[in-house]
């Protein structure tokens, strides 16, 4: 794995409301389940920022912290041969499956500092953007609860093993996450403005949201188990007939 992270804009559009006492009570909900108020805080702190400007090359091989490098900034070497992306639609986060299992087998990384310059699009600030976006962060903190379960038992980067623990983080009881949804509205809600209008749609789509999180990790198990023949077809067709 090689990779970098990025200068410029927040990686999630919350970069206005930073300094709202509510920013932490939403941020804070995507810790692993028994953090630390300690750990919570310094998670918030450093979520979704970036790295420092670019002041000449520097490079290191090493197994690459998660938290250090971001997706729109890196490449994989066979793994993702081996091992899907999580086919969740319409969420966030979810692309930063194969980072995770890198860090967890121990495999070899070049984290790099030639960092790209983030930026957000019009289309992002828009009363229908804004709100698309922000319900697929929920979901991404809904999704946060298998992944955590999965990040915490993961061991290498074969392919059997880790769909047998995708799929065990789906028999977890679902109360956890019921309460972090509702956390999730009341956070919202305090934030104000436009984002009240993201804690209702999060109120009426509760289920909804529950039901699809669980969903996408049900998928994703099947997924795995599917890859290795869909990667050998691949490998047999011809592109020139695509």
């Amino acid at each position: 794995m090689v990779g970098g992270a990025f200068v410029g804009a927040m990686s999630v559009d919350l970069e206005d409301v930073r300094d709202h006492e509510a920013y932490y009570d939403l941020v804070s909900l995507w810790a692993r389940p028994g953090a630390s108020e300690r750990e919570k805080r310094e998670l918030v702190e450093e979520s979704f920022t970036g790295g420092e400007a670019y002041a000449g090359e520097r490079s290191v091989l090493a197994v690459v912290d998660p938290m250090r490098v971001d997706m729109h900034n890196i490449s994989f070497f066979g793994l993702h041969e081996r091992v899907p992306l999580l086919p969740a639609t319409d969420t966030i986060g979810s692309d930063y499956f194969l980072i995770h299992v890198a860090d967890k087998a121990r495999l070899p990384g070049v984290m790099h500092n030639r960092h790209i310059v983030n930026f957000h699009t019009a289309e992002r600030k828009t009363d229908a953007g804004f709100l698309a976006y922000h319900l697929r962060f929920a979901k991404f903190i809904l999704s946060m609860y298998y992944l955590h379960f999965i990040y915490e038992r993961m061991t290498s980067d074969d392919p059997a093993a880790i769909a047998a623990i995708v799929r065990e983080s789906t028999w977890q009881p679902r109360e956890p996450n019921e309460a972090t949804i509702d956390s999730m509205e009341r956070a919202y809600r305090r934030l104000g403005g436009r984002f009240t209008g993201v804690a209702d749609r999060v109120a009426e789509r509760r289920e909804a949201l529950l039901a699809e999180a669980r969903r996408d990790i049900d998928d994703f198990a099947l997924l795995i188990e599917a890859w290795a023949p869909l990667i050998e077809a691949a490998r047999g067709t011809s592109v020139a007939h695509a």
